[in-house]
C-alpha cells in the first residue's frame, strides 16, 4: 500500500471527497465523502507524502498535515460515518467512529452538575452521583450531571457509558443515563444504568436537533431508599 492511501467502507460509490473541519463547509452530494479534520488524531498523516530527506529541500515546505477525525459519506439524505482506515508509516490506521465525552477525567471540564440537599454529584476522575431519601423530611434525594452543550446525535447510533458500580435501595431509586431537551427536562430517551457496559439505543433520533447527555441518580420512597453510580467513560457510538 502506498502512504496517505485511504480505505472507506461503503455500499454507496464515492462521488468525492473534501477535507474541512466544519460540516457548514460541506455541500450534501450523494455519494460525497466527508474527512472531518481536527488539532489532534491518531490518523494523522503528511497529504504531500514528502521524504525528509530530500536533499537541498525544505522540509516544512513539503509537508501538509492533515489530522482526520471523522469520516463521514452523504446517503442522500443525511451524512453517515463511516468506517475508514489510513496508510500511515507502513501499517493501517483507524479512523475512529466514535466520539468519546468522558474517559476517566478526560473531558471533565465539559459536563455540569446539581444535586438537593440529600444527594451528591461529583466530576473529577469519574463521574460520581449519590442521591438518598430523608424520610424526616419526606424527601426524595437527586443528583445529575450533563454535557454542557447539547450536541447531534442522528449520526449516532449508540450511546454507550461504562459504570464501574452501581446501587440503589428502595422502590423507584436507581440510576439513569438518557438524551432531553434541557438538563432538567423529561428524557425523551432513557435506560437504567446497571454496573458495566450499558448502551441506549439512539436509531429513533434523526436529523441534526441537539440534545443534553443527562445521568441521574434518584433515591427516593422510603426510609432506606437510595442509589448511586460511579461511571468512568461516556462515548456516542456508531
Amino acid at each position: 500500500a502506498r502512504e496517505g492511501l485511504i480505505w472507506v467502507k461503503s455500499a454507496l460509490a464515492c462521488t468525492g471527497w473534501i477535507f474541512t473541519a466544519a460540516s457548514a463547509n460541506v455541500s450534501g452530494v450523494s455519494g460525497r465523502v466527508w474527512f472531518q479534520t481536527g488539532t489532534a488524531s491518531n490518523a494523522a498523516f503528511n497529504a504531500m507524502r514528502a521524504s525528509a530527506r530530500i536533499a537541498g529541500s525544505s522540509i516544512a515546505k513539503r509537508m501538509l498535515y492533515l489530522y482526520v477525525i471523522r469520516c463521514r459519506q452523504y446517503t442522500g439524505s443525511a451524512w453517515e460515518l463511516k468506517p475508514c482506515e489510513i496508510y500511515i508509516n507502513g501499517s493501517w490506521v483507524a479512523v475512529p467512529t466514535s466520539l468519546s465525552l468522558f474517559d476517566n477525567g478526560a473531558g471533565k471540564a465539559d459536563w455540569s452538575g446539581e444535586a438537593s440537599l440529600y444527594g451528591k454529584a461529583e466530576i473529577d476522575s469519574s463521574i460520581s452521583l449519590y442521591a438518598t431519601y430523608h424520610p424526616t423530611s419526606g424527601s426524595d434525594g437527586s443528583a445529575r450531571v450533563w454535557l454542557t452543550n447539547p450536541v447531534s446525535l442522528g449520526e449516532y447510533g449508540t450511546l454507550n457509558v461504562t459504570a464501574a458500580s452501581v446501587a440503589a435501595h428502595g422502590a423507584g431509586s436507581g440510576s439513569w443515563v438518557g438524551i432531553a431537551s434541557g438538563p432538567a427536562a423529561t428524557p425523551i430517551l432513557k435506560t437504567a444504568l446497571k454496573a458495566g457496559e450499558n448502551a441506549l439505543d439512539l436509531s429513533s433520533i434523526t436529523g441534526s436537533g441537539k440534545y443534553y447527555i443527562v445521568l441521574w441518580s434518584l433515591g427516593k420512597g422510603a426510609s432506606s431508599g437510595d442509589a448511586g453510580c460511579t461511571v468512568g467513560k461516556v462515548e456516542l457510538g456508531a
